[in-house]
């Protein structure tokens, strides 16, 4: 495309290029009247016969009726000489990509933030049917005060619909593209795919294939991304899960919108910022609790931070476990403490009974409880336990002198 600087475009005149992209190059305009700046983006299509300039301008009003704080506004749009050409705010603190160049890799609290803002912006188009197409840091502008401004909302559709689009104006975005886009059946779920390509890449430093526009394409479609571990060991299980969602190569495997996903990064990555981080748990009670009995307890936080530290699912199986073993150990010392001080028995006379079960045939009849009593393993000494309680036998006859059982109370095993 021939530069067109000095050239005047509707209202505006043309003061120096921006900037050049696939389907559009950026001019720094100012009004000739009220002399106030604004991004002129002429596009790299010509149209040439009625039905594209109406599709054209069609596109061109839903794109401008996007109101969003993070989306940039158009402002006016029109045709020079069969070329169009869109009126956008200006963002003169330039894009992300020049913030962040290729290859630098940005903290997971700075990608949050700024998947936030990309993903509601891209959520109110999708509300609206829209698609952006070319999801990319180049795209990503930021005002005077540091917010993202989501740019070329549409210029990719307008290219679409104007049937001129070729292999070479794709290949600038083709590290972003999703599998469904690049076969020509892009939906909002693309959206979402390219998003997680740029989050790929802010946490390792370059996007996961690499090549020529084919080889990349291939990459997109069949071959599954390089793991985040990987490339970067500090990267937690659960970030590294969330991005290879919103990198699925079905659409139907993703999450379900693109705001879905900057929640779930969202909260993986305040996970990740608390101390003792752990991995989410995700297998049973028996299992949770046998694992916790296999490695060493857990450092407890002090009173004065407990409620404003956030328990994880390990630490709250494991206190209710504990809590459970001691309130079971409690019951069972109070039931203790509130037994009368009845005299131990020492024998049971079991000559009156009318018929006498098959394994009491072995002893007399003054056999000595102690001699057929068997405690559990572990049982304290009796010297040192608390009388247990007396119940009386209801099941002797009228002829058996009153005697009492001992019932001894169960010996609680902690595993």
């Amino acid at each position: 495309m021939a530069n067109r600087v000095g050239q005047q475009l509707g209202n505006y005149r043309l003061v120096h290029l921006l900037g050049k992209g696939g389907f559009a190059d950026v001019y720094l305009g100012e009004h000739v009247h009220l002399l106030t700046q604004a991004a002129v983006k002429v596009l790299h299509t010509s149209l040439a016969n009625h039905g594209q300039v109406e599709k054209f301008r069609n596109e061109a009003r839903i794109i401008a009726r996007l109101e969003h704080p993070h989306i940039v506004r158009v402002l006016d749009f029109d045709l020079e000489d069969d070329t169009p050409f869109l009126v956008m705010s200006y963002a003169p603190q330039g894009s992300l990509r020049d913030r962040h160049p290729e290859g630098t890799i940005l903290p997971l609290t700075s990608i949050v933030s700024y998947v936030k803002q990309v993903a509601s912006a891209l959520q109110c188009a999708h509300d609206q049917r829209l698609i952006h197409r070319d999801v990319k840091p180049e795209n990503m502008l930021l005002d005077r005060s540091g917010n993202i401004l989501l740019s070329d909302f549409g210029i990719a559709i307008i290219a679409h619909s104007t049937h001129s689009m070729s292999i070479q104006h794709e290949a600038g975005t083709i590290p972003y593209m999703a599998p469904e886009q690049i076969q020509g059946k892009a939906q909002q779920a693309s959206d979402q795919y390219a998003l997680g390509i740029v989050v790929y890449e802010w946490l390792t430093g370059s996007c996961p294939f690499r090549g020529s526009y084919w080889e990349v394409a291939t990459q997109h479609i069949a071959v599954p991304p390089p793991s985040l571990q990987k490339r970067v060991p500090s990267i937690l299980p659960n970030v590294e899960q969330v991005v290879m969602t919103a990198l699925a190569k079905d659409p139907k495997d993703r999450f379900t919108s693109v705001q879905a996903f900057a929640t779930a990064l969202e909260q993986v990555s305040q996970i990740a910022s608390q101390p003792h981080a752990l991995p989410l748990v995700t297998t049973s009670l028996d299992q949770s609790l046998q694992s916790t009995e296999m490695k060493a307890p857990l450092e407890q936080p002090s009173p004065s931070s407990s409620q404003s530290l956030k328990t994880s699912p390990l630490e709250e199986l494991t206190q209710l476990a504990v809590t459970k073993i001691l309130w079971h150990e409690s019951a069972q010392h109070d039931a203790i403490q509130m037994l009368p001080n009845t005299p131990q028995p020492e024998v049971i006379d079991t000559s009156g009974l009318a018929s006498q079960p098959a394994f009491m045939n072995s002893f007399s009849a003054q056999t000595p409880v102690s001699n057929f009593r068997t405690a559990p393993l572990m049982q304290p000494p009796l010297s040192s336990t608390p009388t247990p309680p007396i119940i009386n036998a209801p099941s002797l006859s009228h002829q058996t002198p009153t005697h009492t059982f001992r019932i001894k109370p169960p010996h609680l095993s902690l595993l």
